[in-house]
This record gives structure tokens, sequence and C-alpha cells, in this order.
């Protein structure tokens, strides 16, 4: 019963701390602290943008940047905050309770940022570009369930 309780507060914490939350970049799309083309960006390089919508995704992104790392800031302490709390030797349920309340409502408020860029750069995108958009993100989401499928799989072993 122990270990088990272990095992998903562990599984908890992991999958808040790499919770798909990215980020925008000015140039090629890029992660600006990285460098690295999170999936978004790299979806958005696939569909062949011309030179004004390349410019204007560009604005998008550099509009919504500084919003965003402000968010991205406040969402690390909070999940640092989570992971004390859930790390300490005497468990504490309020204590994680209470951290967890301070990081929700900042998950919310990177999800609509995130939905926000995401729908103002839907609309420089053609209808065939659209169409090219959706079908990569099912395949992307189909291949994450099926990788979540066997996280589940080893995990019942």
């Amino acid at each position: 019963m122990k270990h088990t309780f272990k095992k998903r507060i562990g599984l908890l914490v992991f999958s808040i701390l790499f919770l798909g939350i990215s980020s925008a970049s000015v140039q090629a799309f890029d992660h600006p602290m990285t460098g690295k083309r999170n999936f978004g960006m790299k979806m958005l390089n696939r569909l062949n943008l011309s030179e004004s919508q390349q410019t204007r995704v560009n604005e998008i992104l550099t509009k919504h940047q500084e919003e965003t790392e402000a968010i991205r800031a406040r969402l690390h302490e909070a999940r640092q905050q989570l992971h004390s709390a859930i790390s300490t030797d005497q468990f504490n349920e309020t204590g994680v309770r209470q951290a967890w309340q301070q990081l929700s409502p900042l998950l919310e408020e990177m999800m609509v940022s995130r939905a926000t860029v995401m729908s103002s750069v839907k609309s420089v995108l053609t209808p065939d570009q659209l169409n090219q958009y959706e079908q990569l993100k099912t395949t992307h989401l189909n291949k994450m369930r099926e990788r979540r499928q066997m996280r589940k799989d080893i995990f019942r072993e």
C-alpha cells in the first residue's frame, strides 16, 4: 500500500514537472531558453509559411512572450513548492493541498495563454494549412496516447 502511494505521488510530481507547457520564440520558432524546437513550433515550420505569415506569427509570439515568461517563472516557483511539500519526511496533507492550490490557477492561466496564442496563429493560416495543422496535431496526439499507454503497461508489471 505504502509503495503504491509513493509510486502514485511520484507519477503526479513527474506529470506536473514535465507538463507540456511550451513557449514561443521569434527566430525560426525555436524555444527561447534552449534553442530547441517544441512540437507546436515544429508543426508551424512544416506548414511552409510564406514570409508574410512568418512575420505575422513572429509578431504574435513576440507579443505574448513576455506574458508567457512571467507565468512560466511563477509556475516554476509553484512547482518547487509542491515538490517540497510532497518530499518532506513528515507528510502534511494540508501543505500539499495548499501548494497544489497555488499551482492550479497558474496552470490554468498558462493553458489559456497558449490557447490565445494558438488561436491568433491559426488566424494567419490558409484553409489548406489549417487542415494540415489539424492532421499533424491528430497524428501527434495519437503517438502521445500510445506512449502513455506503454508507460501505464510498464507500471502495471
